[in-house]
């Protein structure tokens, strides 16, 4: 396992029950609050395993509660919903910076969970989706919630995301305060997403733009070149095979004066 604990002394004794602070602690709370204060894991990687529903609870509320905690990575694991709805209730505990996740299929409900936990991480910085399978409910719901975010980078591959989810997608990235660097490979976008692109880009903190393996439209493609240029903080942009129409050159060719793009 990742550590062992000692129990602490059997022989300890109950405060009084007068105490002002009376407490009467089990071994096993007794040993969860020791093991709180010891574990000294800074970085953790767990890949394929199958969680039932207590087991996910209490993974989740010991992750958020590790207090050395910076970088977890979460591979193929299967894990019910408590274990998303007790991230929520426990993000606010989270010293987790970088949380790097590949490889789940989460339900309506714990799609919903986990994008507000993520967004109430409150030392969350870097963010990774590796083929996740999310429900329109972690789009809608990151709609919402993003603008508490303190999330500075995303990456996100593979997904294959409707119009509602799209739209949603764009408000919620586009209203995170502190992003900077952003990265989309083997995303399907709708047209929503660019044109929601297209209207938001003047608000953008976003610096660096990592788009590949995607395929726009006409009507995708202009939003796209005129978000680009209007994003008043990009500096880099790197396309690699991005299928883009003639839309977007001839629209570039008329914005892109106002563009403050330093690197493509």
């Amino acid at each position: 396992m990742f550590c062992s604990v000692t129990s602490p002394d059997r022989g300890a004794k109950p405060l009084a029950r007068g105490s002002r602070f009376c407490c009467i602690l089990s071994l096993r709370e007794r040993s969860l609050l020791h093991a709180k204060s010891s574990i000294t894991i800074e970085k953790l990687s767990h890949w394929h395993a199958d969680l039932g529903s207590a087991a996910s609870s209490h993974y989740a509320r010991g992750l958020c509660f590790m207090p050395k905690l910076r970088s977890l990575t979460l591979g193929s694991l299967k894990l019910s919903d408590e274990f998303y709805s007790t991230m929520v209730t426990e993000a606010s505990n989270s010293k987790i910076e970088e949380l790097n996740h590949w490889s789940a299929t989460l339900g309506s409900a714990a799609s919903s969970h986990y994008v507000r936990g993520l967004c109430s991480m409150p030392n969350l910085r870097s963010l990774g989706l590796y083929i996740m399978e999310l429900s329109d409910n972690f789009y809608s719901t990151m709609a919402t919630e993003a603008s508490k975010s303190n999330i500075e980078k995303v990456n996100h591959w593979h997904a294959d995301l409707g119009s509602h989810a799209s739209f949603h997608y764009a408000r919620g990235l586009f209203s995170m305060p502190n992003l900077r660097s952003l990265d989309l490979s083997t995303v399907k976008l709708k047209d929503e997403f660019y044109s929601t692109m297209a209207t938001e880009a003047s608000k953008l903190k976003i610096e660096e733009l990592e788009h590949s393996n995607a395929d726009l439209g006409p009507a995708a493609s202009s939003h796209y070149a005129r978000g680009l240029c209007f994003m008043p903080n990009l500096r880099s942009l790197k396309l690699f095979d991005v299928k883009l129409s003639d839309k977007f050159y001839s629209t570039i060719a008329s914005e892109a004066s106002i563009s403050q793009t330093s690197v493509i």
